[in-house]
């Protein structure tokens, strides 16, 4: 039996939060909000208040590197720029997907992120 997704929302929408209701082992209900606000389809935050391993509009899914440099945007913050550099990871299994930007190569599946600089210079500031 599958489950709709309008089920879940129905299921799981607390006001117009979105969250879990569950009794501690003191037997007291408590709430986990899983979601704070609207559900409304909004766009990915860039901040540090992000959640989500967001996916920048206009990349394409197999391009190769020369393409991706065309297009003179940044895969991160999505800036477009005409100085853009390539970070690039031996491996796949060096990535730690703790660090947002790994997240994202591996979601994506490749070895390189053609970033501007100022991505590039945090990228590696994390990387410390």
């Amino acid at each position: 039996m599958s489950t709709t997704k309008r089920e879940i929302i129905n299921k799981y929408r607390i006001g117009k939060d979105f969250g879990v209701k569950f009794t501690d082992k003191h037997g007291n209900e408590r709430v986990r909000l899983l979601w704070k606000g609207s559900l409304a389809k909004d766009p990915h935050p860039l901040g540090q208040e992000a959640d989500v391993i967001h996916k920048p509009k206009g990349i394409l899914k197999k391009p190769s590197l020369g393409s991706r440099m065309k297009v003179g945007r940044c895969e991160w913050c999505g800036k477009v720029t005409p100085k853009l550099v390539v970070h690039q990871v031996r491996t796949m299994k060096e990535l730690d997907v703790t660090q947002p930007w790994a997240a994202f190569m591996k979601k994506i599946n490749r070895k390189t992120l053609v970033v501007c600089e100022s991505c590039h210079a945090k990228i590696h500031g994390a990387d410390c």
